[in-house]
């Protein structure tokens, strides 16, 4: 292929998101992709049913130039695909009078987020302004008013990337990603860095194991390990002195974050028996990596077998899962007449105080069970305390073994959708606890949606209910013509993902997708 035009005078997408497609950046990756062995491009964020529409007429159009052109049948099927691709041509790059480097990338619903980027005489960024004032107020925006997002980059030579070296603000991630991008872009970077081999492990005079690992912005952080007599870590040391003031360094000022590695033998893995601090999270997996290369673990120890369930006095059906620290928590379970959840106790007071045990501490927790028959999944019907997690699953995967669950249930079919008064589409989907949120979703003449009502009032308050509280959520929609997806188009609330997720599907379903 050696170009591409998209659209025609009857081109109608809608400003913004659709009508991207006739941007030279867009059509620029056809160029050169192979019409008999294939290629692909990047679809527009937010408008996969237009991407979708070039996609399926580049291959008709293709398939025709290979039979018909070229007699032979395409080695690819489809041809053109969803993928990397030819990426775009990254945005130009300008010179300020004050010397920095400004240039932009595509953030959330396709607007533009704005870097200046100033390099100090080491090469790295010395100074960084975003203007992210295209974005969804109270979420995208907040890249430009957060402070501590920007000074991630500060001190840093890059490239910069989500995850490695950047932490993406919760419920930003698009307009954070946009900002690396531009980042990178206004550096000149194109790739990651390779990633660095394993540190050297040497013993110290107290007999303890000293080795290192890279946590945020590459900057070393420093670990020494003490072994007891029957293979777990007695007492660890961590040095964090590099990374970021308040937040990377809470791993060696807030004494839970080390407190969860004594007694235990390792292999250690965020998420699994070791709790990441909420907002440093790479200089947490940095001290794990660092503890589990001093202990020599190259992998995870394997899963545990099912605990037994035995029947109590009071008809209650008793079991335990591993928490935190591979500690023992309890539930019992009492079964309603009509198969659900009665009541749950449950005893976490093996779990970290303050953290862990707050499963057992805050009802809400325990309540989200209470008239459900299961199973349970966090994230699912279940929503885990934040900053306890591992907990968390615990007592989810305790209960789901006393009711004798293995699986997911099926998923629910699609609710009616039906047409109200005022022209509106309403129609349900099920949030927290399988409890119903309704939307009534106007769509205007160009096919986008121009109003939407949100009823989440069954959700849990202040979590859930916040989807209709806060209008920023619902603004997320409008004009835009679907479909919807959480992460792509549309930023959950942080803390209240499955009521967003069960807004998303309704709107979805009201508009046919």
């Amino acid at each position: 292929m050696t170009g591409c035009v998209v659209g025609d005078l009857n081109f109608a997408e809608t400003a913004n998101f659709g009508a991207r497609a006739k941007e030279p950046a867009f059509a620029e990756q056809f160029v050169g992709i192979d019409a008999i062995n294939g290629g692909a491009f990047q679809a527009l964020s937010g408008a996969t049913i237009t991407s979708t529409a070039v996609k399926d007429a580049t291959n008709a159009a293709l398939r025709c130039v290979a039979v018909a052109g070229m007699g032979q049948e395409p080695k690819a099927n489809p041809i053109v695909a969803f993928g990397e691709g030819k990426p775009a041509a990254p945005a130009e790059v300008t010179a300020g009078e004050d010397g920095s480097l400004r240039t932009r990338a595509e953030g959330f619903g396709g607007g533009d987020v704005i870097v200046n980027v100033t390099v100090g005489d080491d090469g790295s960024v010395s100074k960084l302004v975003i203007d992210a004032s295209s974005q969804t107020e109270g979420y995208g925006t907040r890249v430009a008013e957060d402070a501590a997002f920007a000074e991630q980059f500060i001190g840093q030579a890059g490239p910069f990337a989500i995850g490695e070296n950047i932490d993406a603000l919760s419920g930003a991630t698009i307009t954070s990603k946009a900002v690396v991008e531009a980042v990178n872009n206004a550096l000149g970077f194109t790739s990651d860095a390779p990633a660095e081999e394993k540190a050297p492990v040497t013993t110290e005079e107290d007999g303890s194991l000293r080795t290192t690992a890279k946590g945020f912005g590459d900057a070393v952080v420093i670990v020494k390990v003490t072994v007891g007599d029957d293979g777990s870590v007695s007492k660890l040391y961590i040095d964090a002195s590099t990374q970021t003031e308040y937040i990377g360094t809470r791993v060696m000022e807030e004494p839970e974050f080390a407190e969860q590695f004594i007694g235990q033998s390792g292999p250690f893995a965020i998420g699994e028996n070791i709790d990441a601090l909420s907002g440093a999270t790479i200089t947490s997996k940095a001290v794990v990596e660092a503890v589990n290369n001093a202990l020599g673990f190259t992998s995870d120890a394997p899963a545990e077998e099912k605990a037994p369930v035995t029947t109590e006095e009071d008809g209650s059906l008793r079991t335990t899962a591993k928490g935190f620290g591979d500690a023992v928590v309890i539930v019992k379970v009492t079964v309603g007449d009509d198969g659900s959840v009665s009541k749950l106790y449950i005893d976490a007071s093996t779990q970290t105080e303050y953290i862990g045990t707050r499963v057992m501490e805050e009802p809400e927790f325990a309540e989200q069970f209470i008239g459900q028959s299961g199973p349970f999944a966090i994230g699912e019907n279940i929503d885990a305390l934040s900053g306890a997690t591992i907990t968390s699953k615990a007592v989810v995967e305790a209960v789901n073994n006393a009711l004798g669950f293995t699986s997911d249930a099926p998923a629910e079919e699609k609710a009616p959708v039906t047409t109200e008064e005022d022209g509106s589409l309403r129609t349900t989907a099920k949030g927290f606890g399988d409890a119903v949120v309704i939307v009534k979703v106007t769509v205007g003449d160009d096919g986008s949606v121009s109003k939407l009502y949100i009823d989440a009032s069954t959700q849990t308050e202040y979590i859930g209910t916040r989807v209709m509280e806060e209008p920023e959520f619902g603004e997320q929609f409008i004009g835009q013509s679907g479909p919807f997806t959480i992460g792509e188009n549309i930023d959950a609330l942080s803390g209240a993902t499955i009521s967003s997720k069960a807004v998303v599907e309704a709107v979805n379903n009201a508009l046919g997708y």
